[in-house]
């Protein structure tokens, strides 16, 4: 985990001599129980994963923050070090899509924002929210036919890979 400050041309100038070219304040592997605590929202701060859902390029239907989906997982690499991919999952609630599901109906995955992958089963459209934008370019995604869910692994989509970094120095 990484605290960094944001870069700009004055930052870059008067902070790079002391914290380093990527401005890094702190950093800790994210193994480290002593400084690294993972929750499912910060503390404090009650509903911010919804409340970050809601944010988006363009705004979100209503379809995209009702409650289909579990909480996105983080997969690390093997070092444990990366984060190698977010799995998302939809729990498919309509009969007529959970029965074509069943049936062996075709499901196709669609990017349809930064953040958002689209599945479609026949007529019937669901979302999978992400709380960073992620590439669905190479997704895996796993079918429960008889459970009635879908879940695609995508890789998170960064402009700097060192952000996913979580090394000390």
């Amino acid at each position: 985990m990484t605290l960094s400050v944001l870069s700009s041309l004055d930052t870059v100038k008067t902070l790079a001599p002391a914290l380093g070219p990527y401005l890094t304040l702190f950093s800790a592997e994210l193994t480290n129980r002593k400084h690294v605590h993972i929750t499912q929202e910060r503390p404090g701060n009650p509903g911010e994963l919804q409340k970050l859902r809601n944010i988006s390029f363009s705004r979100p239907t209503a379809q995209e923050i009702q409650p289909l989906c579990d909480p996105v997982k983080i997969t690390l690499d093997s070092a444990g070090c990366k984060v190698a991919f977010l799995t998302g999952r939809a729990n498919i609630q309509d009969v007529n899509a959970k029965t074509s599901l069943a049936n062996g109906a075709a499901v196709a995955v669609n990017q349809i924002s930064p953040r958002v992958v689209q599945i479609s089963i026949g007529s019937h459209l669901q979302n999978i929210v992400y709380p960073f934008p992620v590439n669905s370019a190479n997704s895996k995604t796993r079918i429960a036919r008889k459970s009635s869910y879908v879940e695609v692994s995508a890789h998170v989509n960064v402009l700097r890979t060192d952000l996913l970094n979580i090394t000390t120095d």
